[in-house]
């Protein structure tokens, strides 16, 4: 049995941060989404810290605990669901499952960097599961803490892990009273997702389209460059949408003075969503076919020491011979 339980606001245990891309305005009608087993009567969802319900004080609601009978698995869903709003990437899950076969009281805290955090205790009965889908792109501390041994595990999930794939990290209190840990995904090609780690004084090039591009750009291609001109380090993620559909969804970690290069190839309209993971603050770039012709036309995005960003475009001004007067001149010159 599944019983599902919604973690989007202030609550017990629960704290959100409006900082972030992943951000967005909540909603107060719950999700109706079902994975299918079971039936109305078994869902619960939970909606913590509205005006109705003013959220309570952290530290004296902490150790309130759940109880999860034997062999039942809650999920709860914390965030803002912001994954599904645009990219490529899905939420990653974190299953907390009682491998013994005596009821067990453990402590759960995720603590995202930049959006929403949990700290709960669980009773969990034996073979009883909670599974925490994480909605909002970000880093995640998680750690799970045996409350009658203290035995604990620790980890980091990072936003490389939020792929097209389904994700999951499982946490098992065993029957010798340790935990086991490991992460698993299904194996689909994601040839959208790209996530680089990008040195200092370095430049990583992507092409996205069926053409290769001039070495000196021009011919109907136009170049997009993410930029750190500062003295840190910033992630920064790119979704690029050619209509209503997302071609790319990129997390590049730049240190100072290194670039992300992407080349689009094939005219067309575009919008392009460039967003810093450590400040929030985002950019929206729009393309048309005017940004594809013989000139060379580059987008530059850069992120100041502030997390901030500072875009423009630059093209050269070539007059540009369409296909008719190319004709017309190659019939005159015979």
């Amino acid at each position: 049995m599944r019983r599902r339980t919604f973690l989007t606001t202030v609550g017990v245990g629960i704290t959100t941060a409006a900082a972030g891309c992943s951000s967005q305005a909540q909603s107060n009608e719950p999700s109706t989404e079902t994975d299918g087993s079971t039936d109305d009567a078994d869902e619960r969802s939970t909606k913590l810290g509205t005006d109705e319900s003013p959220a309570e004080d952290t530290t004296t609601t902490a150790h309130e605990r759940s109880r999860i009978e034997r062999g039942e698995t809650t999920e709860q869903v914390l965030g803002n669901d912001s994954l599904t709003e645009k990219g490529l990437r899905r939420p990653h899950h974190v299953a907390l499952t009682n491998q013994t076969e005596e009821e067990r009281t453990i402590s759960l805290s995720i603590q995202g960097a930049e959006t929403a955090s949990l700290d709960e205790q669980y009773i969990l009965e034996p073979n009883a599961t909670v599974s925490i889908s994480l909605t909002d792109l970000d880093t995640y501390t998680v750690r799970a803490t045996a409350l009658h041994s203290e035995a604990t595990e620790s980890m980091s999930i990072e936003p490389s892990q939020f792929t097209c794939n389904v994700t999951r990290t499982s946490i098992n209190l065993t029957a010798a009273g340790a935990f086991e840990s490991m992460t698993t995904s299904t194996r689909m090609a994601c040839p959208g997702v790209s996530t680089e780690d990008i040195a200092a004084d370095s430049t990583v090039s992507k092409t996205l389209g069926d053409g290769e591009p001039p070495a000196d750009g021009g011919d109907n291609a136009h170049n997009i460059v993410i930029t750190n001109p500062s003295s840190e380090t910033w992630t920064v993620r790119v979704i690029l949408q050619s209509e209503t559909t997302s071609q790319l969804d990129g997390i590049y970690t730049i240190e100072p003075a290194g670039k992300s290069r992407l080349t689009l190839t094939e005219s067309g309209t575009y919008d392009i969503d460039v967003c810093v993971l450590e400040t929030g603050v985002t950019e929206t770039i729009n393309l048309t076919a005017e940004n594809f012709d013989c000139n060379v036309s580059t987008t530059q995005v850069g992120v100041d020491s502030e997390g901030t960003l500072d875009s423009t475009t630059l093209s050269t001004l070539m007059a540009c011979v369409g296909d008719n007067e190319t004709d017309s001149a190659n019939n005159s010159s015979t």
